[in-house]
């Protein structure tokens, strides 16, 4: 089965007719579940009576009727009933607020989260640090660029700029600009980048 989920709005076309003439291809009417036409009040009751699973939550940030403080308070109170692990409950309201994010009313649910379990997660920690990993690498070839720019104008070639834009080593990139300050010719640039 097929099933198609969307955050925010709708779903513009409930099938995907993939035909050619003489109907050879694929037609589809796939689930839809148009997350943002639920009511999350009603939904937040029945995981609190049990009637839905808990994992209905993670997606309440979405839902009509999640923009407001009193709502927040009862999915924490829900959530603190529903789920033992705090390690789970941090990660749920993590997603949460994520959702929320989508939904435009993230200052509602981070002032209704506040101070709720740790609100850190391993997950999102390795996130951030591979996220920083990236932003410094994307500044270290920015430098080496600017920096080829600067000491060789218009010299480098496309095959050049690639390699160091696809240079995934920031202790590379950082030797490869050290070495451009040190040598005088782009020859010596050049071999310095063929080690």
């Amino acid at each position: 089965m097929s099933a198609l989920i969307y955050l925010c709005d709708r779903c513009l076309e409930e099938v995907i007719d993939m035909r050619l003439p003489g109907d050879k291809g694929s037609f589809h009417a796939p689930l839809i579940w148009n997350v943002a036409d639920d009511d999350a009040i009603s939904t937040l009751e029945s995981v609190a009576d049990g009637r839905v699973s808990w994992g209905m939550l993670f997606w309440l940030p979405l839902m009509r009727g999640a923009d407001d403080d009193n709502f927040v308070r009862r999915w924490r109170e829900v959530v603190v009933a529903k789920i033992e692990s705090r390690i789970r409950r941090t990660e749920l309201a993590i997603i949460a607020i994520v959702f929320a994010e989508l939904a435009n009313r993230r200052p509602i649910w981070t002032r209704g989260l506040e101070g709720f379990e740790q609100m850190e997660s391993q997950v999102v920690n390795d996130w951030l640090r591979k996220g920083g990993k990236f932003g410094r690498i994307e500044e270290a070839r920015e430098a080496l660029l600017d920096g080829l720019e600067v000491k060789f104008s218009g010299v480098a070639p496309p095959d050049i700029i690639t390699l160091i834009n696809t240079q995934e080593s920031l202790p590379v990139l950082r030797d490869w600009r050290r070495e451009l300050f040190r040598v005088t010719t782009y020859d010596e640039f050049l071999a310095v980048l063929k080690r």
